[in-house]
């Protein structure tokens, strides 16, 4: 998988032809040889965490406003929890980055806010290179950024204190286990 951040006016050569961000975009990813941009970015992550709740079982609603500060809710046997979902393509020695913090745009200039415990109880990051939904308690996760470790199959030794991907698992951080979901072919479900 290439996975690439091209900045404003900068260009990238993939499968032998060139690519231009358009002035107007922020970001653009070239996934795969797929070029998606933020937005649709961020909406790969909200389809891939809904995906991954709905594998335990968890029923999930979403605001129908983008104005709340959280983008799902999840009932985990019969408890509420607001959670904001962040995604990134980025790797840098054997971890994932995450931005944990809102960025709030205006004609004249932007700003980056922290999240509250009162807008998120858990975030939900999706690494795009790895495929994995990690779920983190908002009182475990840094201000405003996180790496998540993942074993490089090479037999590094990290330290003691470095955030690992298997301690972020839904199985982990909500006690819950997936749905034993056995589809037969051709079989319908009644």
């Amino acid at each position: 998988m290439v996975i690439r951040r091209l900045t404003l006016n900068q260009y990238s050569r993939d499968n032998g032809t060139w690519v231009q961000i358009p002035s107007l975009a922020l970001f653009i990813f070239i996934v795969g040889g797929w070029i998606i941009n933020t937005r649709e970015e961020g909406a790969l992550g909200e389809a891939r965490v809904v995906y991954e709740f709905q594998k335990y079982g968890v029923n999930v609603s979403k605001p129908l406003s983008d104005n709340a500060p959280y983008d799902l809710v999840i009932d985990v046997v019969g408890k509420l929890y607001k959670i904001q979902i962040k995604t990134s393509a980025f790797v840098e020695n054997n971890a994932t980055l995450f931005r944990l913090a809102k960025t709030r745009y205006n004609r004249t200039s932007s700003r980056v806010d922290k999240y509250t415990s009162d807008e998120v109880d858990y975030y939900a990051l999706y690494s795009i290179p790895r495929d994995k939904v990690y779920i983190v308690a908002y009182n475990d996760a840094p201000s405003t950024e996180m790496s998540i470790r993942y074993d490089d199959g090479e037999g590094h030794i990290f330290q003691k204190t470095m955030r690992y991907e298997e301690d972020y698992s839904i199985d982990n951080v909500l006690g819950l286990k997936p749905l034993d979901l056995k589809f037969q072919k051709n079989k319908r479900l009644h």
